[in-house]
């Protein structure tokens, strides 16, 4: 695996890196959400000072977005989780601990 600009891997084939477990049923769902709702321009962000990586803490100054009720739909576990999209990922963040639990590529 390479590494990219952020520290994070390129994988071959999309996937998730998570710290919660998600079918490829639900990882297609939310990819297709995520696409045809408009979440990526609401809640894209273009720049971060931190590394986009699962275990990584977000500076609480950082603005999320509370996770649409579309995708806890589909993946209940991310209730009263927040998220951000940055580098056509969607970016899910512990509301507590700040911490990146997921990345799901869209």
């Amino acid at each position: 695996m390479a590494h990219d600009r952020r520290g994070t891997h390129a994988f071959a084939q999309a996937g998730t890196r998570s710290r919660i477990s998600l079918s490829s049923q639900q990882r297609t769902r939310i990819h297709n959400v995520v696409l045809h709702r408009g979440f990526i321009s609401r809640f894209r962000v273009t720049d971060v000072n931190f590394d986009v990586r699962v275990g990584v803490r977000v500076p609480r100054s950082f603005h999320l977005f509370v996770v649409p009720e579309d995708i806890v739909i589909i993946a209940p576990q991310f209730r009263g989780y927040r998220c951000f999209v940055f580098d056509d990922e969607l970016v899910i963040v512990d509301a507590f601990t700040f911490e990146i639990i997921a990345i799901i590529p869209v």
